[in-house]
């Protein structure tokens, strides 16, 4: 459920954005909260920066753009946190049973 999640907001970036909603040269801050994603952002990235050096890419303007980073921002943050939550089981069993 998580995978689905993450991929969603990954290709809802990607459509409301465009390629340059992943971009690891100009918006380098953008990029590091996109990063926990996984390697599809490193993909994209390199799609992105190949493109643009052949000149077939357009530099994404407006709030479009901001958007589309925005959701694949929210992806790797929700994948970061979903990593740290594996990472740290409940101390308690589940037999025991959350008490309030």
């Amino acid at each position: 459920m998580i995978a689905v999640g993450v991929l969603g907001l990954i290709a809802l970036g990607v459509l409301i954005g465009g390629l340059d909603a992943v971009d690891s040269r100009d918006d380098r801050w953008w990029f590091y909260a996109q990063a926990p994603a996984g390697p599809v952002v490193f993909v994209i990235d390199w799609v992105h920066q190949s493109l643009r050096e052949a000149g077939a890419v357009v530099q994404g303007l407006g709030r479009m753009n901001e958007l589309g980073m925005l959701c694949i921002a929210l992806a790797g943050m929700m994948n970061f946190i979903a990593a740290i939550d594996a990472a740290f089981p409940p101390m308690r069993r589940r037999s025991e049973g959350a008490k309030l």
